[in-house]
């Protein structure tokens, strides 16, 4: 069943007539009979189907830098997705990583969902206030228990955990900031290690 969403939740909401709410199922369908292509760029976000930024050369360096560095410290018993699609109840957003329970082909038929995930992490300058804000309360409504931002315009990471998902605007209870000169550690499955030196996911300033 489909819904709208109200004017007052928009930017400049006295001129915004309401708009169209797709389900994930209805959003799918768009994409099936050919009305969304997978090179349109856009992702559903809450309902609301947007543009996905347009990736300038420092958010690139930033991508292929995480990518190389999760690949070596991450075994085929974790799926290491890079800007494929999460799927969530009102939501299917498609971060620069998804980090979940592999191996790859467990997710052949469906997309990975909060419970096969241990990490999402977006990569940020222009849309830094978005992904705080929009990325963070979708994220943390579905339960993902950890969230990171790599910050390019504060050279840093912000680690996002503990999710209140039922929080009338949900959010992460707990963050932590790693500057450029600081390592940022995380256990997983409480076995594997993932320790990334901030300075060497960043691009050059």
């Amino acid at each position: 069943m489909s819904t709208t969403l109200p004017p007052a939740s928009l930017p400049h909401a006295d001129t915004v007539p309401p708009l169209h709410r797709f389900t994930v199922e209805e959003y799918l369908q768009l994409s099936r009979i050919g009305v969304v292509h997978a090179d349109d760029n856009l992702e559903l976000i809450e309902g609301v189907i947007v543009d996905k930024m347009t990736q300038n050369p420092p958010h690139a360096v930033c991508v292929t830098r995480l990518n190389r560095l999760l690949l070596q410290q991450l075994d085929d018993r974790w799926s290491v997705r890079s800007q494929t699609v999460l799927g969530l109840a009102d939501s299917l957003p498609e971060p620069d990583f998804v980090i979940a329970v592999g191996p790859d082909d467990r997710y052949a038929r469906s997309h990975p969902a909060p419970a096969d995930t241990a990490l999402v992490i977006e990569v940020s300058h222009d849309t830094l206030q978005y992904d705080r804000r929009t990325k963070g309360r979708v994220y943390a409504r579905a339960g993902v228990a950890r969230y990171w931002i790599v910050n390019l315009v504060d050279r840093q990471i912000e680690q996002y955990a503990d999710p209140d998902s039922a929080a009338v605007e949900p959010s992460y209870r707990l963050k932590q900031v790693y500057r450029e000169h600081e390592t940022v550690t995380f256990q997983p499955d409480g076995k594997t290690t993932i320790s990334l030196k901030v300075a060497d996911t960043l691009p050059p300033p």
